[in-house]
């Protein structure tokens, strides 16, 4: 197999601004928990989210689509945690705000395009790639 890195992405933890208004905010992470949470359920991460370490988060909707996660975010049903280019054009529109922006377990992850392993890729693949990589980087700015 070979990896090609696309770009790096950091997860954020969001929330509208309308919720924060109605039940307040956490003063830190190790208060998320207590509020209502939002969990995009991929196999990698489960109900712990990497900048809790150690807690499990009680969830009101457990879905595996985090373009769910994000409108539900947004509709002011709770905290999400959110890759950066996910929730980017939100957080510029002022529809979410970013928790915890300093928050130490906030590394970046690289994001790949993995094929397998030839002599030659193909166009198609490259083209994907290439496409992959020009989309998250306009969801940025």
């Amino acid at each position: 197999m070979i990896a090609q890195k696309l770009t790096e992405t950091r997860t954020l933890l969001v929330v509208a601004p309308s919720y924060v208004e109605r039940n307040g905010t956490p003063q830190t992470l190790e208060q998320v928990p207590d509020f209502d949470c939002l969990v995009d359920s991929v196999p990698r991460f489960g109900n712990r989210w990497l900048v809790i370490p150690g807690r499990k988060i009680e969830s009101r909707a457990m879905i595996q689509d985090g373009e769910a996660i994000q409108s539900l975010a947004v509709d002011s049903q709770g905290i999400a945690f959110l890759p950066d280019f996910v929730v980017a054009e939100d957080i510029r529109a002022g529809r979410l705000i970013e928790l915890f922006p300093d928050a130490p377990n906030q590394q970046p992850v690289g994001l790949f395009a993995v094929y397998f392993l030839r002599d030659h890729v193909s166009p198609a693949a490259r083209a994907f790639s290439a496409l992959a990589h020009d989309v998250i980087k306009k969801a940025r700015h």
